[in-house]
């Protein structure tokens, strides 16, 4: 008796925890700049040291592909204001955040604060000039340079 009312405490308790844990991190979020979603983007044979240059149309909505060996382009140069979608094509977890790492300090306002899930995009609009090396939060020998002109 004893031992299964404090099994269904401690089930109340990490499931509770876990539901204020989500609330919070969602709360966290600016929706202009943290936008989380399935989207799928077109697939491409870019290789990881490749630079990808703007193109001159109304679309101010950039692609960078995350896959098991990285950023695809590593480095890309946008117009102020721009936003760019990290989709994660990769088979784990991926969390796209400024440098250096862990603290993320150059750009704080750039890191998406939680693993982007396989088939997940994040997204975020650079409205600082600079040039912004980022990582992958889970595995920081993944990198690369958003440059904001």
């Amino acid at each position: 008796m004893n031992k299964s009312i404090l099994i269904g405490a401690i089930l109340v308790l990490l499931v509770g925890g876990g539901i204020w844990y989500f609330t919070q991190n969602q709360q966290t979020q600016t929706p202009e700049q943290n936008q989380i979603a399935p989207t799928p983007t077109p697939q491409n044979n870019q290789t990881n040291e490749q630079t990808e240059q703007p193109e001159d149309t109304e679309n101010t909505q950039r692609v960078i592909r995350y896959t098991d060996t990285g950023y695809t382009p590593n480095t890309l140069t946008v117009s102020q204001g721009e936003t760019i979608v990290f989709h994660n094509e990769s088979s784990k977890d991926m969390w796209p955040a400024s440098a250096p790492h862990p603290t993320h300090t150059n750009y704080p306002e750039f890191d998406a604060k939680r693993a982007i899930l396989p088939g997940e995009t994040y997204e975020f609009t650079f409205t600082k000039v600079g040039s912004w090396k980022f990582h992958d939060h889970r595995d920081p020998a993944k990198f690369g340079t958003i440059i904001v002109e």
